[in-house]
């Protein structure tokens, strides 16, 4: 029996002296090769490389997205309850200011190209999970964009169209199969009218192309045809929504149109939280209903937009 025990502890040692080893070559791996990818804009480039554990939490915009996984976003900013409220944070910021400062160089370069008359049309595409800031995001370049083309002598350059809306309509949602299902699920792929968003993307794609969208009113729960206008003088088209960079047709005859495809790297867990805190504060709803709606529904939807985001271009903070 004793010679038994100690054959035991033998190889429990034996298996001790083999972990340690594995654990130390990964971690001085990591050191290694670690260094970060070239950052996408010159002034942030100064910066120099950055370790892999400081660029997660201090880098701008990464040229290359990284292939995290959404387990462990829940535990992100736990302790901090103002994060709740999507707000744009300075991070956020900076990058868009990159951000903007890349979008009009590059639609300088396409000016200088152009013909004579011909106009220019980029579209920038910003996807993301619920609740990451989308359509913060969104609105913030566009200003910053028009702001600068102003300083520049030109007008209102770019605009925003929101993907929310071409959602179907309550109406239509009670005419599908199963209806009830329909209308807890809504915000799923299945309940965008994709065909209709993606044809008139790639209409509005085409220069000094003059095409109307609809918009998503909350207050009555429905789209809103033709509330935003995209006129010949519009040069940026700034897309945001989920399912941008989806894997099934017909989301995916967009990715010939966009020129940046764009991604906010916000963790599910904080996206779901504030999609929580909006559907109480800003909805109406009651916390605990909330709560397992998002459970049901917004959760699904965002790790299937999360599955997404290796097909965009740079990766944003939120």
């Amino acid at each position: 029996m004793e010679a038994m025990r100690a054959g035991r502890a033998r190889a429990a040692g034996a298996n001790v002296g083999l972990a340690t080893p594995r654990r130390s070559r990964g971690s001085s791996a990591r050191r290694e090769s670690g260094r970060a990818p070239p950052l996408a804009s010159a002034s942030l480039r100064s910066a120099g490389p950055l370790s892999r554990e400081r660029k997660d939490r201090l880098s701008f915009l990464s040229s290359a997205p990284r292939r995290d996984l959404p387990g462990g976003c829940s535990r992100f900013h736990s302790k901090r309850k103002d994060l709740v409220r999507c707000f744009h944070s300075r991070k956020a910021d900076k990058a868009c200011a990159s951000l903007a400062d890349e979008v009009l160089e590059e639609v300088r370069y396409m000016r200088e190209k152009a013909k004579e008359n011909e106009g220019v049309r980029y579209v920038l595409a910003i996807a993301g999970c619920p609740g990451s800031g989308k359509s913060t995001l969104a609105k913030r370049l566009c200003t910053k964009l028009n702001a600068r083309a102003s300083e520049e002598g030109r007008g209102g350059t770019a605009v925003v169209i929101p993907m929310d809306g071409y959602h179907y309509t309550r109406a239509e949602l009670d005419r599908m199969q199963d209806p009830k299902l329909a209308h807890r699920r809504r915000g799923a792929h299945w309940t965008f009218d994709a065909e209709g968003f993606v044809r008139r993307v790639e209409e509005a794609s085409r220069p000094r192309a003059e095409v109307d969208f609809a918009s998503f009113d909350h207050g009555i729960g429905d789209p809103v045809p033709g509330a935003i206008q995209v006129g010949k003088h519009h040069e940026i088209l700034v897309v945001e929504g989920l399912y941008l960079y989806l894997d099934k047709e017909p989301w995916t005859d967009l990715m010939e149109v966009f020129h940046k495809k764009c991604f906010i790297k916000c963790p599910i867990g904080l996206a779901l939280q504030r999609v929580v805190h909006r559907k109480v504060h800003v909805l109406g709803e009651t916390e605990n209903g909330a709560r397992r709606q998002v459970d049901f529904n917004d959760k699904k939807n965002a790790i299937a937009v999360w599955r997404t985001r290796k097909r965009a271009d740079l990766l944003l903070p939120t």
